[in-house]
């Protein structure tokens, strides 16, 4: 068997308007090429080759892609200038929603009383 490797790179980010700003999405896995290539050789008892059977297959390469939401970043105006820190922004709190009980299923209303037969005591006869 041999195997022939291609290694796979991450391509630069991608900023597109369809997610949050500031949201990284990865749309694409790195993922590394390879050809490879396996041979059966099928004998008899005696050791004479009956036939070889030879199978290869080629696995393209995938270049890694990630999606950050908004527009790129601005470049700054000279390359040898630093650009500014920005602030340290505060945490924003995130609304959480109360915690929602399932509604109380109330009891069935107890069978009612058997009634008694009319002009009886309720008491058998016998």
């Amino acid at each position: 068997m041999s195997v022939n490797k291609v290694t796979a790179t991450n391509n630069s980010p991608d900023y597109v308007s369809t997610i949050k700003p500031g949201v990284k999405y990865t749309a694409e896995y790195a993922t590394d090429g390879f050809d490879t290539t396996v041979t059966r050789t099928v004998t008899d008892a005696s050791g004479t080759v009956i036939h070889n059977d030879t199978w290869s297959s080629h696995y393209s390469v995938v270049n890694g892609q990630v999606q950050i939401g908004g527009p790129p970043p601005t470049p700054s105006q000279s390359p040898g200038s630093p650009s500014p820190s920005p602030a340290p922004s505060a945490p924003v709190p995130v609304p959480v929603p109360p915690l929602s009980r399932p509604p109380r299923r109330r009891r069935a209303p107890p069978p009612p009383a058997p009634r008694r037969a009319a002009g009886g005591s309720g008491k058998g006869t016998g």
